[in-house]
């Protein structure tokens, strides 16, 4: 019998309340220290329940390793697959159990790392291609036992080309090398969007986010407490947005989307060769060329819906996903701020992929009234 039922019997057998109301009398029999157990004991319920959820989380990040090694060294890939399905099983009997999970970020994050090993293209053997099998399914049915959201697949790809490459969104390829590439990498995109949900909305901070969103700053808040930091944290992601009369549902599906594409980005991680590296070597093998990273989130915010460009800085050594909202133009994440096209396409910025929808972006000469030479924006 687990400490919750014990502890709602404590307090019916143990405290009796007798309450006559417009009278004189209030009496109480029974026992101070059972119903402080009682309390006691639900809380060490719920604070067991939250350890042992994140031990789940933490056996499926350990499977989710040995699984990405044995890619490496070809060696016990099949009972690597078992191991990742095994821990996906018993979180979903969990969250079957409970209704719901406590540690949503926690979870997505080991998700998607799963998806991506999941959508890895390697050699195995049929018995290693059942087991995948098996994983799949478990990760299917978890999914399903979450209630996620079916988000991405509201998105009508456009079809385009871009070059000899058949593309969804504009004409961004996010530099894949060929088609199947491409597909590949759209497929991860896809069902990593399926686990979008509001609820990451401010990762370990959800309630001083949507707080902020009410009016609620940082200024106010005790320094040195967990308020204090998730204020501030909120302000530097949210501040210019709802500065800029940006609502706060769009404000709110942005930063989500943003803190997404990072999870996926943050993957999987290895020491190969960085020379070079597109959205699907990033993901994929962690392979991080200064552009990559950018043309990573593009294809995430693009999945969504959102209008997107990235600006490169060669001479810098990285490139920024920009994303149109309220008829501007943004970099969203833990500093979210707008971009002045201008500024950044004369300080040794260039526009690597054009934007999803609607005219190019590009920057050309002409005069003041005084004849001085002088750096404009047109589109066209």
């Amino acid at each position: 019998m687990n400490t919750r039922i014990i502890s709602k019997m404590i307090r019916i057998t143990s405290c009796v309340v007798c309450i006559t109301l417009l009278g004189s009398t209030i009496t109480y029999t029974g026992s101070v220290l059972a119903a402080s157990e009682m309390a006691t004991s639900e809380k060490i319920s719920e604070n067991n329940n939250y350890v042992n959820e994140e031990n789940l989380i933490y056996n499926l990040n350990d499977a989710n390793v040995l699984l990405y090694e044995s890619f490496l060294s070809g060696k016990s890939i099949s009972s690597s697959y078992e191991e990742v399905t095994e821990s996906l099983v018993a979180i979903d009997a969990k969250v079957t159990s409970n209704g719901g999970v406590s540690s949503l970020n926690s979870l997505t994050e080991g998700l998607i790392t799963t998806i991506v090993l999941l959508n890895r293209e390697i050699k195995i053997d049929s018995d290693a291609a059942a087991k995948r099998k098996d994983c799949i399914s478990a990760l299917k049915q978890l999914q399903n036992h979450l209630g996620i959201s079916d988000v991405s697949k509201a998105v009508l790809s456009t079809n385009k080309k871009a070059g000899s490459i058949n593309v969804r969104y504009g004409k961004h390829s996010y530099d894949s090398r060929s088609q199947k590439e491409y597909d590949a990498l759209m497929k991860i995109v896809d069902e990593t969007l399926a686990l979008y949900n509001t609820d990451l909305f401010g990762r370990e901070y959800p309630e001083q986010y949507l707080r902020y969103l009410e009016g609620e700053r940082f200024e106010d808040q005790p320094e040195d407490s967990e308020d204090f930091t998730g204020f501030y944290r909120a302000d530097k992601s949210l501040k210019e947005l709802i500065t800029a009369g940006i609502p706060k549902e769009k404000v709110i599906r942005a930063v989500v989307t943003s803190h997404i594409a990072r999870m996926l980005i943050r993957s999987v991680k290895n020491n190969q060769d960085k020379s070079y590296g597109n959205a699907y070597d990033v993901i994929v093998y962690g392979r991080n060329s200064y552009k990559s990273e950018a043309l990573a989130k593009s294809a995430v915010f693009d999945a969504m819906g959102y209008n997107t460009a990235v600006i490169a800085y060669s001479d810098k050594g990285y490139a920024d996903v920009i994303v149109q909202m309220g008829g501007k133009w943004w970099v969203i994440g833990d500093s979210s701020f707008e971009v002045d096209l201008l500024e950044s396409l004369t300080s040794g910025g260039h526009i690597l992929a054009q934007p999803t929808n609607g005219p190019g972006i590009y920057v050309y000469q002409a005069k003041d009234s005084q004849g001085k030479r002088i750096y404009k924006i047109k589109y066209e």
